[in-house]
């Protein structure tokens, strides 16, 4: 193999000798046009010279890893690839996802479009007018219809009962069996009570007066039939005269110049339930038994003393 000092030796042999310059001229174009033995496959470890810009300044390295030492510019402005706090006016690229497609975005906000995925791996379902989220009830892992009429509900079950109107939601019992109800107008059969005793409602006549019976039979005028006591007053719910004559009968409050609430005309009897008129003396005022005859009369008359 020839050396480049070889070269060197054998140019300067050339040089020495009388012909110097035809005998240079020939050995360096044979140089030139033949193929040299020279080897830069090994450049990784010979220095081929040092690179200079066009400000005739050397390319700086990185002193550890031997990096170029390079500054960014865009459009000719120098630009620092870190810089991303101007992303509100800089467009950073359109952002894709895992399956090759465009990220949605809210026209309006710009907020980004999320769809929620279930454990199925498919997105959840809404309603298309409404936008209210499609759901399947499940209890006890087991999936139910809220409209079923076969449930055994506890005390967390919550039924849908709207459309009660065309749904049997099962039959009524009381504590002795299944409710009454009449065939033809289905109107529901029940038994009116009073004080735990079963009535009939159309026999008003057997209904007890309210307060106490306070009884007067004689032929004088102007018998007491009730008094109430100072700082109260009589309160009536119902009354009974009867007279024997013809004579006129009447109950007073407060003697001879007091209010009537009864009379009697002639002979016979009247009797009438006052339980809901809230018929009351004044305060003190006795009820009194006046008739204009010397026949016999009969008063009596349920009262409650109220205090005033």
């Amino acid at each position: 193999m020839t050396s480049r000092r070889d070269y060197e030796e054998r140019l300067l042999e050339l040089i020495k000798d009388t012909d110097g310059i035809k005998k240079i001229q020939d050995p360096i174009t044979a140089i030139i046009s033949g193929t040299p033995d020279v080897n830069v496959t090994d450049r990784a470890a010979r220095l081929l010279g040092i690179i200079y810009g066009s400000q005739a300044q050397q390319l700086l390295q990185r002193v550890v890893t031997y990096d170029l030492i390079v500054q960014l510019r865009n459009a000719g402005v120098e630009i620092d690839p870190r810089d991303i706090s101007d992303r509100a006016t800089r467009l950073l690229g359109v952002v894709y996802g895992s399956q090759g497609y465009q990220l949605q975005q809210e026209a309006t906000s710009k907020y980004l479009q999320e769809i929620p995925y279930g454990s199925q791996g498919q997105f959840l379902q809404q309603r298309a007018t409404t936008y209210d989220l499609l759901i399947q009830l499940r209890n006890a892992g087991v999936e139910i219809d809220p409209r079923a009429r076969t449930w055994n509900l506890g005390s967390s079950d919550i039924p849908d009962l709207m459309d009660k109107a065309s749904r049997l939601l099962g039959i009524i019992y009381g504590d002795q069996g299944q409710l009454a109800q009449r065939a033809i107008t289905k109107d529901a059969y029940v038994q009116l009570r009073s004080g735990g005793t079963e009535i009939d409602p159309r026999a008003l006549t057997s209904l007890p007066l309210k307060g106490t019976p306070n009884r007067r039979y004689g032929t004088t005028s102007g018998e007491v039939v009730a008094a109430p006591g100072a700082g109260y007053k009589l309160r009536v719910y119902g009354f009974k005269l009867a007279a024997e004559t013809d004579e006129i009968s009447r109950l007073r409050y407060g003697g001879a110049t007091g209010t009537i609430f009864a009379v009697l005309p002639a002979k016979g009897v009247a009797a009438m339930n006052l339980i809901n008129v809230n018929e009351a003396g004044g305060d003190n005022q006795n009820i009194y038994l006046e008739k204009t005859g010397a026949g016999n009369a009969l008063a009596i008359v349920w009262t409650e003393s109220v205090a005033v």
